[in-house]
Order: structure tokens, then sequence, then C-alpha cells
């Protein structure tokens, strides 16, 4: 059986590559579904990899050079990764809620070039489809029963990885029954702000809770931070950069 969650920790990997969509208004509702409008207006945080371009630069290099064939042909299927994320109430720490990749080609190949990545890395591709308003969710057979099994689905030209329910959640949030970010006047300010050409960036939302707490905890009494609402993040690299 593939672990689906080995493959949310290869979208962790890109994100890392890029740290060590289309862009708004991109066919059908579901094709130019822009991410803001699949996640739910309860996101307070949104990272963004722009996959083209990092493969095209020295970090990119590397995983072209040191990853075996069967990593870099299945990443070839993807052009960009957007994955939301909010806090959990018990930690206190940022958790994934969403992973949405950007295909390059249909989802039936892509599906069969996951078939052939699980099988390639010594995997089983052993999934249930369940149907949900029109959308086939494929969902890991887990025999856990703490943990959600994770799960996927495409969307027009998207591939949307969480577990089911948050599939189904961004599902809703497309067809217009719940609220999605894009609809959060602070998140959606602060994303028109940012440059989603960059090989990769991050946008967090700052609560007023945690304002009032940088006011207090300044050293600095020149401090003041009144109309803080959100930060972001913008990195680059440079095609010719050395490694060493």
């Amino acid at each position: 059986m593939i672990n689906l969650r080995k493959i949310n920790g290869i979208a962790i990997t890109l994100l890392l590559l890029s740290l060590i969509s289309c862009g708004k208004g991109c066919g059908s509702d579901e094709d130019s579904a822009h991410f803001l409008d699949l996640m739910p207006a309860s996101t307070e945080m949104v990272l963004g990899v722009n996959i083209d371009n990092m493969m095209q630069n020295s970090l990119g290099q590397v995983f072209q050079k040191e990853a075996p064939e069967s990593w870099k042909k299945w990443a070839s299927n993807f052009s960009y990764l957007s994955a939301s994320f909010e806090m959990d109430e018990l930690s206190q720490k940022p958790e994934p809620t969403l992973l949405i990749f950007r295909i390059k080609d249909s989802p039936e190949n892509v599906l069969k070039n996951t078939e052939a990545f699980a099988k390639a890395i010594g995997e089983d591709f052993n999934t249930q489809e369940e149907k949900y308003e029109n959308i086939t969710i494929y969902i890991e057979e887990s025999k856990s029963s703490i943990k959600e099994p994770a799960a996927f689905a495409f969307i027009g030209k998207n591939l949307l990885l969480a577990d089911k329910n948050k599939i189904k959640k961004a599902i809703d949030t497309l067809h217009k029954k719940s609220p999605p970010a894009s609809q959060n006047k602070k998140l959606d300010t602060a994303f028109r702000k940012i440059d989603t050409k960059k090989v990769v960036w991050f946008l967090g939302l700052v609560s007023e809770e945690n304002i009032e707490k940088l006011k207090t905890t300044a050293q600095n009494p020149m401090f003041d931070v009144p109309d803080l609402k959100a930060l972001n993040l913008e990195l680059d690299y440079p095609k010719d950069l050395t490694l060493s």
C-alpha cells in the first residue's frame, strides 16, 4: 500500500529544497480554481513553492542530480505547490491542513505516474474510492484507528492532498457552501502583495492577541505595531547560485 503520508513528506521535501499555480484568475471553474478558493476562510498561514522556477536554479539542479529517477519523474508532474496552515488549539503550533499541487498533465496520467512512482519505491497502491459532489476522493487504506487516513483528489488542474474530511471541506468551499480564504479580507489583502513567481513565499496572519503580546514584550520603546495584520516572506535564488 502506498503510504500517502510519505507523499506528504515528499511535498515537504520540495518545500525544504526551496528553503535549504497558476496565478489568480487563470477554463471551467474547477480548472481555473485558485488555491485561495479551495482553502477555508479560517486559513491563517499560506506557503507557496514555484516548483517550475525552483527546478531551474541550482537547488533544483541538486534535486535533479541527486534524487532517484522515480522521484524526479513524479515531481515533474507539478508546477506549483501551495499549503494552508491553521493553529492547533492544543499545541499552539501551525498544522498543515491542505496541500494543493498544480498539475501539468491530465489527472489520469498523473494518477498513472503516481502508481508507477509507488511501485518504484516499493509501495503498493491500495486506495478506496469515494464519490463526493461528483469528485472522486482516493483514500489510503489504513488500519490505524488513531489517525485519519491520508487522501487525495483531483479538482480540475489541482491535486489536493489532506485527509478525507478536509478534502470534502475544500470541495464545499469551491462550490460556495462555505466561505473560502479569498473572502478572508485580511488574508486576501496581504496575499495581493505577494509575488507568487518567487521560488518560495510565506504569508501569515497576526492575531490581535499576538499584536498585544508584541507591544508588551518589545524591548525597544520605539516599537509600535498598531497596524500590523500580517507577515509575509518571499525568497528567490539566482540560477547561478553556487552551493558548496
